[in-house]
């Protein structure tokens, strides 16, 4: 399911604690080709097959990944992820459930 987000955030830097994240992820397994671009101009883009999401705006609050999405009403809701990430896996937890990515880029 592709969703809009928005938020706002500066570009990350080479020296912010944010910079192993990005990078372009496909999910490991999953029963429909998931991609998160999160890049360094601090915009995510998210991709299901050919459906690609609109720009939005990410940002990292320790170890969670937050992302604001806009309700129907106008106002933003903040979705926190936890994450853990290396140089090729990104793990996404979501409750009991852990989304395993691989970089691909």
């Amino acid at each position: 399911m592709l969703f809009g987000l928005f938020g706002c955030k500066q570009a990350v830097t080479a020296s912010d604690p944010a910079r192993p994240i990005v990078g372009t992820w496909k999910l490991r397994g999953g029963d429909y080709p998931l991609t998160n671009d999160v890049r360094a101009d601090g915009t995510f883009v998210q991709r299901v097959g050919s459906q690609e999401s609109e720009p939005s705006k990410w940002r990292v609050e320790g170890l969670e990944l937050v992302i604001s999405t806009k309700q129907p009403d106008g106002t933003t809701a903040d979705t926190r992820i936890k994450y853990s990430v290396n140089a090729s896996q990104l793990s996404l937890e979501y409750g009991d459930r852990t989304m395993t990515f691989d970089r691909s880029k």
